[in-house]
């Protein structure tokens, strides 16, 4: 099988072991939803609820799963596209932002929303969100 590599933004966290190894599900750009089994050592750390992962392993389906993607490897990434839709609508440090929120946004700036999130501008994100939340 071929090796497949996808970004998911991270919906779920079935499982974490000690040794590092973790059970989540998430979904691509497209709307795929994927659940990736990875061991340990496969990611630097466990993935949390919001993140988006760029996850490289092979799907096989398992009997009583279904299809899976089984890890290689992985790696925390910055949120492009409509996959900072989910990030802001679920991440705790964007309180007041949720899907909608996040869809205006997306939808008012498109890819140049995490530039302006990285410079904090807060005046420009004010024409969709409120001052208050604009500055968190």
């Amino acid at each position: 099988m071929a090796e497949t590599v996808l970004s998911l933004a991270v919906g779920t966290v079935t499982f974490v072991s000690q040794d590092g190894a973790a059970i989540f599900s998430g979904h691509s750009a497209e709307g795929k939803r994927v659940r990736v089994v990875a061991k340990k050592n496969a990611l630097p750390r466990p993935p949390l609820v919001g993140e988006v992962w760029q996850v490289a392993g092979e799907f096989q389906i398992h009997p009583k799963y279904g299809e899976q993607l089984y890890a290689k490897h992985g790696k925390y990434e910055v949120p492009r596209g409509r996959l900072i839709v989910s990030y802001l609508a679920s991440n705790r440090d964007f309180i007041g932002v949720g899907e909608a929120r996040a869809n205006a946004l997306y939808a008012t700036f498109g890819d140049r929303l995490v530039s302006l999130l990285d410079q904090g501008d807060v005046e420009t994100l004010k024409t969709v969100l409120s001052h208050e939340t604009a500055e968190k």
